[in-house]
Parts: C-alpha cells; structure tokens; sequence
C-alpha cells in the first residue's frame, strides 16, 4: 500500500469514527431529555418538594372535634384544613377573601374547617366567636353567612361591635335575634370558644390564622399567618398528589 492510500485509509477511519461518537453524543443527549420528560419517578420527586412556607408539626392534631365550624368540604375528604382564626383579625379577613377560590378549584376533596382563637388584643372577638356558634344551633349555612359577613365589614379594630351590634349583624343574615340573645343570655358557648383557644395552644398556635393541613398516612403541616391563595394551592397540591 502506497503512503497516499494509507493517508486515505485513515482520514476515512477518522470520519466514521468521529461519525460515530457524534452518534452516540447524540443519543445519550436524547436519551436524557426523555427521562427528564418522561419519567414518572423524577417529575414525582420533583413534586413532593414542600412548600417553603409550611412546616411539619409534631403534634397530633385532632381531625374533628365536636365544635368545629365546616365551611366548606365534607368528613370524607382526602385534606383537611383545619384554620384557627379570630374574627378581629385584619390577617384572618385577608385568609378568608382567598377561601372561596381554594372551595371553587378543589371542590370535595378538600374540607375547610374552622376553630376559634380570638385573641385578647381583640376584645369583641370571644363574644363573636360565641355569637356565631349560637348562628349555627339555629342553622350552619346562616352561621357561614354571619362570619362571611363579619369578615366583609369589620375594621379589624378588636372592637369592631359591641353585643347588641353584632346580634344585628346576625339578624341580618336572617338569623332569629331572640334566640341569639337567649343564647348568650345563657353563656351556652363561652366554654367551647375557650376549649378551642386551649387546643390551639397545646398544638402550638401563636397567632392568627394558623391552618393545618392534615391528611391520613402523611406528616400534619402547618402554615402560620395569612398567605397568598397561590401559596395554599402548593401546599394543597403537595397533599393531593
């Protein structure tokens, strides 16, 4: 073999096998991105990341007690959301205009729950917590509709209204006023509104809203203050996955 035809020879070598690596740079490139796309296991474990803004709890959070307010949801679903709340609170009213769009996208599957904690920076807020667990002797829809409404128009002041103005607060929601008064005449709530503060304390509640997020076979979390719809989705999210 001539020197030209062996220079031939192995410039034809170094192409097919420069051909040859490209190939299989290529295929391992592809073969990548697919699993990156594709693969269950990893879009899985990027999902299960929790979010930032909630932190696992040790505590055993009871899923029901006797005087909890369901706003929406039912006992069946797969979450629950369990919000201490004050209906003082400017940072509870800003939690409650995001809950009818956390109702609305997830329906069913999640129940939404509330416990009383009024805080003593917040005078009316006992006497409202009572006032509105005597609304739902009388009718659970109409109970809603009084903290719906009590959210809506109070200043947050601590001091927003007095008994008398807040039992019209209720008659307005076509709430018997009669049996409201009769009701607190009666002090028939005072302890359970104080049963709940003392349940939120033992599960380390410090301020309002703090919600749990509870589901059966998972780590209870809690989120603390009021966060954006956005970031209750995420945390919904990472429950129902």
């Amino acid at each position: 073999m001539t020197r030209k035809n062996l220079l031939l020879l192995v410039c034809i070598i170094a192409v097919l096998l420069l051909g040859a690596i490209g190939f299989f740079i290529k295929a391992v490139r592809d073969e990548s991105v697919a699993v990156t796309t594709q693969d269950p296991h990893i879009v899985r474990e990027k999902q299960v990341k929790l979010p930032e803004v909630a932190q696992e709890v040790d505590k055993d959070v009871p899923r029901e007690r006797k005087t909890d307010i369901s706003y929406s949801g039912k006992k069946e679903s797969k979450v629950k959301m369990v919000i201490y709340t004050d209906l003082e609170c400017p940072f509870c009213k800003k939690l409650h205009t995001v809950l009818p769009a956390i109702t609305t996208e997830f329906g069913n599957s999640v129940e939404i729950v509330f416990r009383h904690f009024p805080l003593t920076i917040h005078p009316s807020a006992h006497m409202e917590a009572e006032v509105v667990n005597c609304a739902i002797e009388q009718s659970l829809e109409k109970g809603i509709r009084l903290i719906d409404k009590t959210y809506a128009e109070t200043t947050s002041s601590g001091t927003t209204y007095n008994l008398g103005q807040y039992l019209d607060l209720g008659a307005s929601v076509d709430l018997d006023r009669s049996k409201l008064t009769l009701c607190m005449e009666q002090n028939r709530y005072a302890k359970s509104v104080d049963e709940d503060l003392e349940s939120g304390r033992s599960l380390g509640v410090r301020l309002t809203p703090t919600v749990f997020f509870l589901k059966e076979g998972t780590k209870t979390v809690m989120v603390e203050g009021a966060r954006s719809k956005e970031e209750y989705q995420d945390v919904l999210n990472y429950f129902l996955q």
